[in-house]
C-alpha cells in the first residue's frame, strides 16, 4: 500500500488529517466494511406535510405582518457558489464542431440539412451567432463563433460566460438579480481558487456603490482532496505529485464559517447557483419573498423556544405562554391546514413536541419518557440550525435526486434532501427517474441559518458550530474516470449536510418553476436577451 505522506500533503496546500480520513473511509467501502448508500424508504410530499404547500403558506403569509424586510437588509446574506468550470457547459457545441471539423477534413461539402437533422439545435444556434437562416454560409460562421466560445471560455468558470444576445455574462446577470430581488446585509461569491483579485476587479467596475457588500472567498486547495486509485492508493501523476480534486459543494461549510466572521450580524444565508437565472421582475420578487418570509417566521418561534424553555419548571407538564401558543398555532396552520387548531396559553410539552416533530421530522418520542426528558429534548432539537429548502414540482428530463424519508447507518428514519449516487440502483429508479415516486426535485434556493440565540442588544448571537454538520453518514464514494484512469475519491454534498433531520431542523417548502430557470448546457443561453430573461433591457452595468 502507498502509505500518504503528511509533507507531501501539505505541500500541495492540503489538510493532512482530512485526507488520511478520505482514505480511510474510502478503503473501507472498498472493501465493503461500510456502505455507503442509504435506503429511501418513501418520497415526501405535499399531501403527508412533509412539504409544506405553496398555495398554503402563500395564503398564511400574506395575512401575516411582520418586519422580514428589515430582517433581511441587516441579517441576510446572499451566497452564490460559481466555483464550478465550464467545460461541460459546451459539450454540444463540441460535438457540433467536431462534425464540421470532421467534413472539412475530409474535404466534404458541408449539408446543412444533415447537420440540422443531426442537430436539432442547429437553427437556435445559428440564429443566436446572428443569421436569419440554416446554409452554408451561416454554418461556417456558426462554426467560427462555436469554436472561439469554446476556446475562450471552456476553461473558465461558468459565471464569466456570456448569458445573453447583449454579452451579459452570467456574474453581471446575478448581481443585478441579487441587488433588485431580494435587499441583504451583503452577498458572497464563491470563486474557483487563484481568482479572488480578478472577479473582485470585475465587481467594482460592473457595480462599484455595490462592492463593500460583496465578500469574494476562493473554494481553494483546502476545500479539495486527491483522487485515489480502486485499491485505495493515492493517484500519482506524470510529475510524481497527488492529483488534487474539488472535494464537493459539501466544503462550502467551512466557508459558511468565514462569512459568519465576515458578517457578524448575519443570521442567515440565502443560497442561489450561479447559473439559477430569473430575472428581476416585480412578481419574481413577490414569489421569492414568500420562502423568505417562511424562513424568517419559522427562525423567530425557534428563538424564542431557545429563550423561554430554559428558564421554565421543567418538573411541569405545561407552561403558560400566550406567545408561544400564537406561534405553535402559526405552525399548526401550515401543516396541519385541515384541522382546527385554537390557540391555547395552556402548552403541553408532549404535544408541542409532535407539532415541531410534524414540521422538522424529529424523532419519536421513546415509552414513558418524563416531563423534563421531554422539556430537555425539545430544547435539544432547537438548538439545531434552521434549514429551509425551496423544491420545485418534478417534470420530464428533471435528473437528479429530491426530498425523500431514508433510513441511514445508526437505523434512524430521517427527511433528506437526498442526491441520486447515494441511492442503491434500485431506489435510484423508483424514487429519481421520470415516472419515479419523487414529485419534486432537489432544491433550487436554500436559506440556512448561520446564528442562533440572537442578542437583542447587539443583534448578534451564537454561531453555528458547521464542523458537527460534516456527518460521517453523508459522504460519497465518488467514481471517475481521470485521463483514462478508473479512480475515485471523497466527496461531499452540501444540500445534503445541511438538507437532512439528523443535524438541523429542516423544512421542504414548495416554490414556483418560475424561481427556476438553470443553465446546465450552453443551449439554455441560445436567443435568450435581457428581457425574456426578465430584465429591464436597459439595465446598466
Amino acid at each position: 500500500m502507498n502509505l500518504l505522506n503528511d509533507t507531501f500533503i501539505k505541500s500541495h496546500g492540503l489538510n493532512a488529517r482530512r485526507i488520511r480520513l478520505h482514505q480511510r473511509r474510502i478503503l473501507q467501502a472498498l472493501r465493503n466494511e461500510i456502505n455507503t448508500e442509504i435506503s429511501i424508504k418513501n418520497a415526501c410530499s405535499v399531501q403527508d406535510g412533509s412539504i409544506i404547500a405553496w398555495n398554503i403558506v402563500a395564503k398564511i403569509l400574506s395575512t401575516h405582518t411582520s418586519d422580514c424586510l428589515n430582517w433581511q437588509q441587516n441579517h441576510l446574506v446572499g451566497c452564490i457558489p460559481a466555483a464550478g468550470a465550464a467545460s461541460r457547459f459546451f459539450l454540444e457545441l463540441q460535438h457540433f464542431v467536431n462534425a464540421v471539423r470532421q467534413q472539412i477534413e475530409q474535404n466534404l461539402e458541408l449539408n446543412p440539412l444533415s447537420l440540422q437533422e443531426q442537430f436539432a439545435f442547429l437553427p437556435s444556434l445559428v440564429r443566436h451567432a446572428g443569421h436569419p437562416n440554416v446554409e452554408y454560409s451561416s454554418i461556417l460562421v456558426t462554426y467560427d463563433f462555436c469554436c472561439n466560445l469554446i476556446e475562450n471560455y471552456s476553461l473558465k468558470p461558468k459565471l464569466i460566460v456570456p448569458a445573453t444576445l447583449e454579452g451579459d455574462t452570467f456574474l453581471k446577470l446575478k448581481i443585478e438579480e441579487q441587488i433588485n430581488l431580494i435587499s441583504s446585509l451583503g452577498t458572497t461569491l464563491v470563486v474557483p481558487n487563484s481568482m479572488k483579485k480578478e472577479i473582485q476587479q470585475i465587481l467594482y467596475q460592473l457595480k462599484p456603490k455595490e462592492y463593500e457588500k460583496w465578500l469574494v472567498l476562493e473554494q481553494d486547495n483546502k476545500l479539495s482532496t486527491v483522487r485515489f486509485l480502486r485499491n485505495g492508493e493515492p493517484l500519482l501523476d506524470e510529475n510524481g505529485k497527488y492529483s488534487i480534486v474539488s472535494a464537493g459543494h459539501g466544503e462550502l461549510l467551512h466557508i459558511f464559517d468565514n462569512i459568519a466572521d465576515n458578517f457578524p450580524q448575519a443570521h442567515c444565508l440565502h443560497i442561489r447557483n450561479i447559473d439559477n437565472i430569473i430575472g428581476t421582475t416585480q412578481q419574481r420578487k413577490q414569489e421569492l419573498n414568500i420562502p423568505t418570509n417562511l424562513f424568517y417566521n419559522l427562525r423567530k418561534i425557534l428563538e424564542a423556544i431557545r429563550k423561554k424553555i430554559p428558564c421554565i419548571n421543567f418538573h411541569s407538564p405545561t407552561i403558560q405562554d400566550k406567545e408561544l401558543s400564537e406561534m405553535l398555532l402559526f405552525i399548526s396552520k401550515i401543516i396541519l391546514p385541515n384541522e382546527d387548531f385554537r390557540g391555547n396559553t395552556e402548552i403541553n410539552c408532549k404535544s408541542m413536541y409532535n407539532l415541531f416533530s410534524k414540521l422538522f421530522h424529529w424523532q419519536p418520542l421513546a415509552e414513558n419518557m418524563s416531563n423534563i426528558e421531554i422539556w430537555k429534548l425539545i430544547l435539544e432539537n432547537c438548538e439545531r440550525p434552521l434549514s429551509v429548502l425551496g423544491v420545485v414540482k418534478k417534470e420530464k428530463g428533471d435528473v437528479g435526486g429530491g426530498p425523500v424519508f431514508a433510513k441511514v447507518s445508526d437505523g434512524n428514519n430521517i427527511k433528506l434532501c437526498m442526491e441520486m449516487p447515494h441511492a442503491t440502483p434500485e431506489d435510484a429508479k423508483e424514487f429519481f427517474s421520470d415516472t419515479g415516486k419523487t414529485a419534486y426535485f432537489n432544491p433550487v434556493l436554500v436559506f440556512f441559518e448561520l446564528r442562533t440565540h440572537t442578542n437583542s442588544n447587539t443583534n448578534t448571537g451564537k454561531k453555528v458550530n458547521f464542523v458537527q454538520l460534516f456527518d460521517e453518514r453523508f459522504w460519497l464514494l465518488s467514481k471517475r474516470e481521470y485521463k483514462g484512469i478508473p479512480v475515485c475519491y471523497h466527496e461531499t454534498v452540501l444540500y445534503e449536510l445541511i438538507g437532512n433531520s439528523a443535524t438541523t431542523n429542516l423544512v421542504f417548502v414548495e416554490v414556483p418553476r418560475s424561481l427556476f430557470k438553470p443553465h446546465k448546457s450552453y443551449l439554455d443561453c441560445l436567443e435568450q436577451n435581457r428581457e425574456s430573461y426578465g430584465f429591464n433591457k436597459n439595465f446598466e452595468p
